[in-house]
């Protein structure tokens, strides 16, 4: 798997991140716990994950991001999740793994071409993330979760109400205002907002364009602190 580049530096955001690194620094001792970043698009949930990975040097980071035409695709949301811990998913009784080895493509599922049954991938893919934790924390980041197909996220959510003794965190992304019901019962959720108006200034400086006055002005005023619409704005104007 390659290694994501390093992200630039967080503008802004010392909510966010406090919460973060909160469940972070509980997860290095021992007692992980989740969090859902809600928002718009291009808010900057993506970002937010970045900076709990980089902020987890010694943590195994997991991480699946839903695709919305892979939706209907049951357990592919999973594939990249498991990927990593392979190795341990095969080396468990296949009582505690056949079902989650299955819906990955590991393993043939138990009679012809029948589907996995999702209880027991959920209750699987909890013990596989429990072993793991015990040779090294674990951080999973789920991204666009609103379009994670519904086993898989069945049995996130499963494993994340769950995994509050073992040294797993669990960050999960989903943008607002899309069709369909994500709802994330018994875990913690953070609103993600706008950028306040000096962070919202800062982020644009970093754009690095040349702006009147005037057109910085309007677009500050117009983004309402959108980090995505303050980087790629600017470019577009000058384009256009």
């Amino acid at each position: 798997m390659s290694r994501r580049p390093t992200p630039p530096a967080l503008v802004g955001r010392e909510r966010e991140r406090a919460e973060i690194d909160d469940l972070l620094a509980r997860t290095a001792e021992g007692a992980g716990g989740a969090l859902v970043l809600r928002g718009q698009p291009g808010i900057g949930k993506t970002a937010l994950l970045d900076h709990a990975a980089a902020r987890a040097p010694g943590a195994l980071v997991l991480r699946t991001t839903g695709v919305e035409h892979e939706s209907a695709l049951a357990f592919a949301g999973l594939y990249d999740l498991v990927g990593p811990l392979t190795d341990t998913l095969l080396a468990m009784p296949p009582e505690r793994s056949a079902a989650l080895a299955a819906a990955v493509g590991l393993s043939e599922a138990a009679g012809d071409g029948a589907v996995p049954d999702r209880f027991r991938v959920a209750t699987q893919l909890m013990m596989l993330l429990a072993a793991a934790a015990e040779r090294q924390p674990l951080l999973l980041l789920v991204d666009d979760a609103q379009w994670l197909d519904r086993p898989s996220s069945d049995a996130v959510l499963f494993a994340a109400r769950r995994l509050r003794a073992e040294a797993v965190a669990v960050l999960i992304a989903v943008r607002d205002g899309e069709p369909g019901d994500f709802t994330t019962p018994g875990l913690a959720e953070l609103l993600v907002e706008g950028l306040p108006g000096p962070d919202a200034a800062a982020l644009l400086a970093r754009a690095g364009q040349d702006l009147a006055p005037t057109v910085r002005a309007r677009l500050l005023d117009e983004a309402h602190g959108n980090p995505l619409a303050l980087l790629e704005l600017p470019g577009s104007l000058i384009r256009n």
